[in-house]
């Protein structure tokens, strides 16, 4: 399966780095493997880096799964409530139910951090096959791109 991805560890500093919220990385992370967060979650590996946050691997200890968790960095300069936005955003992805969309489990908040728990979909980045292999063939992208659309349909 490929899964969309976020901007990955090793892509340059993110803003998500600075701010109040701002943790020293440990090797290029702020969460190290085996961290337990929000007294939830066992932190396993660091899967990408955005805008908004981090996105890690990790154990849900409560519901004894695998989860994304995107933590949030939310900054004070946003003019709209970001947190109220997310919660709205969460509530209508809970209603999707399709193959070709991750579920959305939770968002909460932990040790100063706003997080989104969301299905672990495992595969490999469009970015990383494109790397691998360059341009899809037209079958591949064709395929990828029905898959897309399905999952906006059901959005």
């Amino acid at each position: 399966m490929i899964t969309a991805g976020a901007r990955v560890a090793g892509d340059g500093p993110s803003p998500a780095a600075e701010g109040p919220l701002a943790l020293a990385l440990i090797g290029g992370t702020r969460f190290a493997p085996g961290r337990l967060f929000a007294s939830r979650f066992r932190i396993v590996s660091l899967l990408g880096r955005g805008g908004m946050g981090d996105v890690y691997r990790a154990e849900d200890l409560k519901l004894g799964s695998t989860v994304a968790l995107k933590l949030f960095v939310v900054s004070p300069r946003q003019r709209d409530d970001p947190l109220s936005r997310f919660a709205r955003e969460v509530r209508l992805a809970r209603e999707i139910v399709h193959v070709n969309v991750c579920r959305v489990f939770d968002l909460g908040e932990g040790e100063g951090w706003h997080y989104l728990s969301m299905e672990y979909v495992d595969g490999e980045t469009l970015a990383s096959v494109r790397q691998r292999i360059g341009r899809l063939p037209v079958e591949k992208g064709l395929d990828v791109a029905r898959q897309l659309c399905a999952g906006i349909e059901a959005a």
